[in-house]
């Protein structure tokens, strides 16, 4: 072999591993850029996660408090009606802030067979329904004189315990609705953890 063939395949090899170290830095910046993508989203969608669980969990200890509530009313105490007025207007306060802590997760997640199996936009409706009529009822029995008209007035209050009963039920789907949500978020999450 000849200095010039020696030069040519000295030349040739350092060209061919220049390209292949190109290639190699291209697709590891490509692989890297993938990885930050992936990282960046990650980021993301745990801060939604977050801030959705704890609102779930507030709902959560929220719809509980409203059921240990409603098992202790008595409708002639007034201290116990205003402890579920007060646990009514967290949960209204809850759904307003909804917007801005839940929305965000369902960009990330699909929760459509929860919502179908739990039945969750007829479930909220019937809720709302329930909680109209155990005002009205409470409206009809603070217009009566208890002692003038005793029966008609036992009559509403065994309306109301029924009504409220009917409430306490219903709050339970929703309960469950959260509970199984929050298990998916949570299985979801370990895969991250593998």
């Amino acid at each position: 072999m000849n200095i010039s063939e020696l030069i040519s395949a000295g030349f040739i090899g350092s060209v061919t591993t220049l390209a292949i170290k190109s290639v190699i830095d291209m697709l590891n910046a490509h692989n890297q850029h993938r990885r930050e993508l992936k990282m960046q989203m990650f980021k993301r969608k745990t801060d939604v996660v977050e801030k959705a669980i704890a609102w779930y969990q507030e709902a959560l200890d929220t719809y509980n408090m409203m059921q240990i509530t409603i098992k202790g009313i008595d409708t002639s105490n007034q201290t116990t009606w205003l402890a579920l007025q007060k646990l009514i207007m967290k949960c209204n306060n809850l759904f307003e802030e909804s917007v801005s802590r839940l929305n965000p997760l369902y960009l990330y997640y699909d929760f459509q067979e929860i919502e179908r199996k739990f039945h969750a936009t007829e479930s909220l409706s019937d809720i709302n329904d329930k909680l109209v009529e155990i005002q009205e009822i409470g409206e009809k029995i603070s217009k009566l004189d208890s002692k003038n008209n005793q029966i008609e007035y036992e009559m509403l209050q065994k309306e109301e315990a029924l009504a409220f009963n009917d409430y306490s039920k219903l709050i339970e789907n929703q309960k469950n609705i959260i509970i199984s949500i929050q298990k998916q978020l949570r299985e979801e999450y370990k895969k991250y953890l593998c």
